[in-house]
């Protein structure tokens, strides 16, 4: 198989946005008390494509799918790392 030179997302700079909120906000809290949020079902659910992406019981708030998503780098490194999974499973 042939060597990729995409890099692995750990060594994207949005990961590292990523990994300081994870400690800095994420890892206080607990999907318990997260879950009681009747409002995550409609800001964690969403459809594209005919996929359906859950995150509403994940330990997640808006600024983690912000960084994920809503930045134009963190949305091009997260593509492009699925594409390129999807090419290597053939999705």
């Amino acid at each position: 198989m042939a060597q990729s030179s995409a890099r692995l997302v750990s060594q994207e700079p949005i990961w590292k946005e990523l990994a300081k909120h994870a400690e800095q906000d994420i890892a206080k809290l607990h999907l318990r008390d997260l879950v009681q949020d009747g409002a995550r079902d409609a800001l964690l659910v969403a459809e594209y494509d005919g996929i359906l992406l859950d995150f509403s019981r994940q330990r997640v708030t808006d600024k983690t799918m912000n960084l994920l998503f809503g930045t134009q780098a963190g949305l091009r490194s997260i593509r492009s790392h699925f594409q390129l999974l999807c090419f290597f499973c053939r999705c």
